[in-house]
């Protein structure tokens, strides 16, 4: 099936990568890894935009969270399950980010929170405190990249969805930010900052 050879795909750019890495040759090491993620992004991209533009059935949300849990294991099988370890020290780094963030430093704290992904890439708080610092310093396509990570893996996250929507809002693509807005005031039906938000777009 298609899948399996996109998975073959993945599993050979990382296993390239990783060779790579091991002779200290890092920057085709870093080529290859980003390679196997964006094949990967592709149908991340998709799925993430599935949930708010259709309402679905029984059958339709059943095969939609069939293929939710496909892409999940997915990206187990390409970053590999974190380790205590590595959870510990991902969390030590984003904290350290979340104390940048508090002083104003996002470009600081976005470094912080790159290192901590790299350890544990399953933590969603963390995606959603970088697209917070990506939206600061105005780089709206990785806010939406960020919160498109954190809705794979917490498809109702409110944070994701609003900040998601404000990205979008500035890259002017209006329809998406109400899409988003509109899922998350289904979670949090009396969100002010959502509903303020909404209504400013719709005026223009």
């Amino acid at each position: 099936m298609p899948q399996k050879q996109k998975l073959k795909s993945w599993s050979d750019l990382k296993q390239a990568g990783n060779e790579r890495f091991k002779t200290g040759q890092y920057g085709e090491a870093t080529t290859l890894y980003s390679q196997a993620i964006k094949e990967l992004d592709k149908s991340r991209v998709m799925v993430a935009g599935i949930v708010p533009l259709y309402p679905l059935s029984s059958l339709e949300k059943t095969a939609f969270l069939s293929t939710i849990r496909t892409f999940l294991s997915d990206l187990v099988l390409l970053n590999g399950t974190p380790s205590d370890k590595d959870k510990k020290k991902g969390q030590a780094l984003k904290d350290e980010g979340n104390a940048l963030v508090k002083k104003g430093e996002h470009k600081k704290a976005i470094e912080k929170y790159t290192q901590s992904l790299k350890l544990n890439p399953t933590e969603v708080t963390t995606y959603t405190n970088r697209a917070l610092c990506y939206l600061s310093v105005k780089q709206y396509k990785d806010t939406v990249r960020d919160c498109d990570e954190a809705l794979m893996i917490d498809g109702s996250n409110v944070k994701a969805l609003y900040r998601r929507a404000q990205a979008r809002k500035e890259l002017k693509d209006v329809k998406a930010c109400v899409q988003d807005l509109n899922s998350l005031l289904k979670v949090e039906p009396k969100n002010t900052a959502a509903l303020k938000l909404l209504q400013e777009v719709q005026k223009k």
